[in-house]
C-alpha cells in the first residue's frame, strides 16, 4: 500500500477536496457509450479505458474525460481495411452516376498507420 506524507496529503485533500466531481455514474455511462460506438464503427471486440483527472479525482464537473479505445492490431487492420474500400467505392460510384456503374473492386489489406487513421475518423463522424 502506498501511503502519502501526512502534511503532503493534507495539502491535496485542502487544494482538492471540495472540488465537485463527475459523478461515477456519469462517467462510465459515457465510457460505456463511446465503446458501443467503437464496436459498432471500428471492430466488435474494441474497449474504452478512462483515464486522468476525471478518474483519479483532480479533476472538476467541467475536465473532460480522456479514454482510450483498445482494439487488436489484426482487427483494427481487418476491419478497416473493409471500412475504407467500402468508402473509396461509395465515393467512386457517386462521381459515376452520369455513366456506367463503377466496377466493384476487393477491399485490400491497409497497414496499420492507416487503418489507425480510419479508425480515428470512422469514431469522429459517429
Amino acid at each position: 500500500e502506498v501511503t502519502l506524507h501526512s502534511a503532503m496529503a493534507d495539502d491535496v485533500m485542502q487544494k482538492f477536496g471540495h472540488v465537485p466531481q463527475q459523478a461515477d455514474e456519469v462517467v462510465q455511462d459515457v465510457v460505456k457509450r463511446i465503446q458501443s460506438g467503437a464496436q459498432r464503427c471500428v471492430a466488435p471486440s474494441a474497449t474504452v479505458h478512462p483515464f486522468g483527472s476525471t478518474v483519479n479525482g483532480f479533476g472538476e464537473e467541467s475536465s473532460d474525460l480522456d479514454v482510450l479505445v483498445a482494439i487488436r492490431e489484426e482487427e483494427l487492420s481487418y476491419y478497416m481495411s473493409y471500412a475504407s474500400w467500402a468508402q473509396r467505392h461509395q465515393r467512386l460510384s457517386e462521381f459515376l452516376m452520369q455513366g456506367d456503374p463503377a466496377e466493384p473492386s476487393l477491399p485490400t489489406k491497409i497497414t496499420p498507420k492507416a487503418a489507425m487513421c480510419h479508425a480515428v475518423q470512422q469514431l469522429a463522424e459517429f
